[in-house]
C-alpha cells in the first residue's frame, strides 16, 4: 500500500507506512545485538538471524509495525486522500486493492488483540479468556 500511495503521489503516507515496516526490523537487530553484546556472548549467523527473526515475530512486529500502522491506514482511509466516489470499481484491479486495504487493516488489527492477549497471559476459564479478548477488542 505504501508504493500505491507514493505512484498516486501521496508521499508522505507512502514513506510513514513504509517507516512502519522498516522501524521493526531495525529495533530487533538492534535489540538482540546489544544483548548479545551486553552478555559477551558471540553465536553462529544462522542463530543469530534465528534469533532476530522470532524477536520480531514475537515482539517488534505487532507492537512497532502492526499498531502504528492501523492507525496511518485508518487516517488515510478517513482523511479522504482516496476519494472514493471518484474510484471506477468496475476495473478489476481497483476491486483488488480495495480488498488489500480492507485485508491489511484486519490483519493488524488482529495482531495486535492476539499481542494484547499474549501479554497480559490470560489462563483459567474459557470465560475468562473471552472476556480478556472482549476487552482487548473493545478497548
Amino acid at each position: 500500500q505504501s508504493f500505491r500511495l507514493m505512484h498516486e503521489g501521496q508521499a508522505l503516507w507512502g514513506l510513514l507506512l513504509l517507516l512502519w515496516i522498516v522501524l521493526p526490523c531495525i529495533t530487533s537487530l538492534l535489540y538482540v545485538t546489544f544483548q548479545m553484546l551486553r552478555k559477551r556472548k558471540s553465536m553462529p549467523l544462522v542463530n543469530f538471524l534465528v534469533l532476530v527473526l522470532t524477536t520480531h515475530i514475537g515482539i517488534c512486529q505487532p507492537l512497532f509495525e502492526s499498531g502504528p500502522e492501523l492507525v496511518t491506514q485508518w487516517a488515510v482511509f478517513w482523511s479522504g486522500i482516496h476519494h472514493h466516489e471518484d474510484i471506477d470499481f468496475s476495473f478489476p484491479s481497483v476491486i483488488f486493492w480495495v480488498c488489500i486495504d480492507i485485508i491489511s487493516m484486519v490483519l493488524s488489527f488482529i495482531s495486535l488483540i492476539v499481542t494484547a492477549i499474549k501479554f497480559n497471559s490470560e489462563s483459567g476459564t474459557l470465560v475468562k479468556i473471552s472476556l480478556s479478548l472482549t476487552c482487548s477488542i473493545f478497548s
